[in-house]
């Protein structure tokens, strides 16, 4: 009993020994910043309160780390520009975002985009770049303001559309569509397939779809037409299909220019009719394409021409 009682007084000492150092250390240290800052001491002040006061004021830098000078941090970080644009910093360190100075170099032909100018662009960095300093130029900055990316790849010469291509456009491309409907019914939700709704709806086209021919680019106009006569009810969803899927913004059953633009790209069958085929169709000439203008251009009957099912 009495080896315990020595035992707890020896560690009661100890500590009290180590506190009492510690005191006489910070003391020591307090006197001597005292004796050299004998102007910030604050009466009334404690160590830590002086320390805090003569902290110089300034640009926030990010905490120091390993023992490391604190660097700086950039004002431009928080800072979020436009497309085109980057954050640079002014005479007075001031944040500010101006147009992309220059675009990466070593690009190849595959990262060439078509703008809607009908120009080729080196890369979409490229063409957001010209947008910028574009809008920043009064004689421009209308034409700068729509200015987007037409499709992937160096834009295309279009060839004049010949009046057989306009007949045949219909046929062309109703097969177009439904071979990409096809493509998409296969294709999971998650990766930009089809929705439960509209396989519902094509579940015809699909299960009828060994009956179907392909048509290679340059097939006979006159076998197209044979089978959308055949099978002119599986051809008659994948029409509804298409106009909803071009109908976005705003959704109100007609199809502006900007909304009919991806049908001018490279991989629809003859592109170069889309637009004078689309302008015929504008029966009212409102410059846009209702649900009933686009069934009739591809050849469906007025009753067969359904909003419900645009899903």
């Amino acid at each position: 009993m009495k080896l315990w009682i020595a035992v707890i007084l020896v560690i009661i000492f100890v500590q009290a020994d180590a506190r009492k150092r510690q005191r006489a250390a910070h003391d020591d240290v307090r006197e001597r910043h005292v004796s050299s800052h004998p102007n910030q001491v604050r009466v009334g002040a404690n160590f830590e309160e002086t320390m805090v006061a003569e902290r110089p004021r300034g640009r926030k830098t990010s905490p120091a780390r390993d023992g490391a000078t604190p660097v700086p941090r950039n004002p431009c970080d928080k800072v979020r520009c436009k497309a085109g644009s980057e954050c640079s910093l002014d005479a007075n360190n001031l944040p500010n975002c101006v147009c992309i100075r220059e675009c990466p170099d070593g690009l190849s032909v595959d990262d060439a985009v078509c703008g809607s100018d009908n120009r080729t662009y080196a890369s979409e960095c490229d063409l957001k770049r010209t947008k910028c300093l574009g809008k920043a130029k009064k004689s421009q900055r209308r034409k700068m303001k729509s200015l987007k990316i037409r499709y992937l790849g160096p834009c295309k010469t279009f060839t004049p559309c010949r009046k057989k291509e306009l007949r045949e456009y219909p046929n062309r491309m109703r097969v177009w569509l439904k071979n990409i409907f096809l493509q998409m019914y296969d294709t999971p939700l998650s990766e930009g397939g089809l929705t439960d709704k509209q396989r519902h709806y094509g579940r015809k086209v699909y299960s009828e779809r060994e009956r179907l021919q392909e048509f290679e680019q340059g097939a006979d106009h006159e076998l197209m037409e044979k089978e959308f006569r055949k099978f002119y009810h599986i051809y008659k969803y994948p029409v509804h299909w298409k106009f909803a899927d071009l109908d976005r913004r705003p959704k109100d059953k007609k199809l502006s220019k900007k909304e009919l633009g991806p049908l001018r790209a490279p991989l629809i069958p003859m592109e170069h009719c889309t637009k004078v085929f689309f302008k015929r169709a504008d029966k009212n000439r409102d410059g846009k394409i209702s649900l009933e203008e686009w069934g009739t251009a591809l050849g469906l009957e007025a009753g067969d021409i359904d909003a419900s099912l645009l899903v």
